[in-house]
């Protein structure tokens, strides 16, 4: 079965598991339902991944690349650290809006799998934060852009903010500000702590600590 073991036909195994993940849950889907999905034999699915969970993993690995290339591909547009920024938070929140409801499915059924398990089988996973964003915020410290930090944190802090943004904006359809708008105020938010004009000292209700 030559054409069978082909990129494409791999990839048709992905798109086509992705698509019934995303309907049913990993629990409601068989290798047979991916299997019948793509017009091939359960044979073919268990020589290219070996098991339902291989395949499962597999197609949350693509989400990460995804993700990873996404980010890459808007830092590489250039200008200052806060100007990457916004360009990857733009790119970031237009996929979360993208892929939102196969994200957050699958991601709910991430949750059954020991998270030893999980590492080992998506390592990404760990070199996924600091993120490309991560990578921006150390060159904005370096360069004297933004003042020292702890970079891991911010960047986990600015990925929430986004995602929770979106979240908002999936619920409220009626909302009059745009997409863009609610990234710039991230941003806004985001360089007023972490800018280099930004007080480098605790401050409560006006009192210095």
């Amino acid at each position: 079965m030559p054409e069978e073991k082909t990129a494409a036909g791999r990839q048709r195994i992905l798109d086509e598991a992705q698509r019934l993940f995303s309907a049913h849950g990993y629990d409601g889907v068989s290798i047979r339902d991916i299997a019948q999905a793509c017009g091939l034999s359960n044979a073919v699915l268990y020589y290219h991944f070996g098991s339902k969970q291989n395949l499962y993993f597999e197609v949350l690995k693509e989400h990460i690349a995804t993700l990873t290339r996404c980010l890459q591909e808007a830092s590489a547009i250039g200008g200052t650290c806060r100007e990457r920024l916004a360009n990857m938070a733009r790119a970031y929140a237009q996929m979360i809006l993208e892929y939102q409801d196969t994200v957050q499915i699958m991601l709910r059924d991430l949750a059954q799998f020991d998270w030893e398990e999980v590492l080992q089988m998506l390592p990404d996973l760990q070199t996924l934060t600091p993120t490309p964003l991560g990578a921006v915020l150390e060159e904005g410290v370096a360069s004297g852009e933004v003042r020292a930090l702890d970079v891991h944190r911010v960047d986990i802090l600015l990925m929430g903010m986004i995602s929770s943004l979106v979240a908002f904006r999936a619920r409220q359809p009626g909302l009059t500000t745009t997409l863009d708008e609610d990234v710039d105020l991230v941003i806004d938010v985001l360089f007023a702590g972490i800018g280099l004009s930004a007080t480098t000292v605790k401050n409560y209700g006006g009192i210095s600590a």
